[in-house]
C-alpha cells in the first residue's frame, strides 16, 4: 500500500517536532551558531555549523538532528552550495539567511551566573 503525500509530509513533521522536544538544548545551540555565521557571512548551511559544533566538541546526539536545524522561522531558504563534507559527495545542500534580521531579538549567550559579578562582590570589602 502507497503511502499518500499527506501522510509522509504529517510523519516528516511528527519526526521534525520529536527532535525539537528530545534534542532542543543542542538545536538551540547549533541555531546560535548559524545565526552568527550569517551575521558573519551573510547565509550559512547546515555544513558550516557543523564544522563550528564539531571544533567546539560538541557531537550531534544523531544525525538526524541536522535535518531539523534550520526548520525555525528565522531562517529563510536562499539558495543551493556543494557540500564541502567528503561523505556528502559534493552533493547540494540547502543555503540559509536570517528571515527580517532586524526583527530578531538575539542575543548571544551569557556568561553562567556563577561567573559573573554579583552585587554583594562589588560591594564587599576584604580585610
Amino acid at each position: 500500500m502507497q503511502q499518500s503525500l499527506f501522510t509522509g509530509e504529517a510523519l516528516k513533521t511528527i519526526a521534525l517536532d520529536g527532535l525539537e522536544i528530545k534534542h532542543g538544548d543542542f538545536l538551540g545551540t547549533a541555531r546560535n551558531v548559524a545565526t552568527c555565521l550569517i551575521r558573519k557571512d551573510g547565509q550559512a548551511s547546515a555544513d558550516g555549523v557543523r564544522k563550528i559544533m564539531d571544533d567546539l566538541g560538541m557531537e550531534a546526539p544523531s544525525p538526524a538532528v541536522w535535518g531539523a536545524l534550520f526548520k525555525s522561522k528565522e531562517f529563510q531558504f536562499v539558495g543551493w552550495v556543494k557540500s564541502t563534507r567528503a561523505s556528502n559527495h559534493a552533493r547540494p545542500i540547502r543555503s540559509w539567511k536570517l528571515d527580517e534580521p532586524e526583527k530578531l531579538d538575539y542575543q548571544p549567550p551569557r556568561k553562567p551566573h556563577w561567573q559573573e559579578k554579583s552585587r554583594y562582590n562589588s560591594f564587599h570589602r576584604e580585610g
